[in-house]
């Protein structure tokens, strides 16, 4: 039983954490090289205590963090695209019903990866975790 541990959580690493930090993707998010969020399951990089990408999750993968349902997944999305992208988290308190309580509910659980955060967007593996 042990050994059968040990070798899903390699699985896991191998499939989900090692895509999702190391490097970055030919084309981001945006077309541009820079990090991209490889694991396409908000779900398990929730699970990996990974955090979610606002500029990159799909809406799918932002049902995954808590208070956020298909409405509100919907709406970021939408906002995310007027703007070309959020510059900071506190950006999505401009999505009808997400105020201050609500984005301190999910703020543990994303990061903001945008163009200033360094050369080709490029952010520190510590800051996703």
């Amino acid at each position: 039983m042990f050994l059968s541990i040990i070798l899903f959580c390699i699985y896991l690493a191998r499939h989900y954490i090692a895509p999702a930090t190391i490097g970055t993707s030919p084309a981001g998010p945006s077309g541009k090289d820079g990090p991209s969020q490889a694991v396409g399951d908000g779900y398990a990089r929730l699970v990996m205590g990974l955090k979610i990408d606002i500029n990159s999750a799909t809406e799918e993968d932002l049902t995954a963090l808590p208070g956020i349902g298909p409405s509100f997944s919907r709406r970021i999305v939408e906002m995310r695209s007027r703007l070309g992208g959020f510059d900071s988290i506190e950006e999505l308190t401009r999505v009808k019903g997400i105020g201050n309580k609500r984005l301190e509910g999910i703020r543990p659980f994303i990061v903001c990866i945008n163009r200033d955060n360094g050369p080709g967007g490029e952010v520190p593996v510590s800051d996703l975790r």
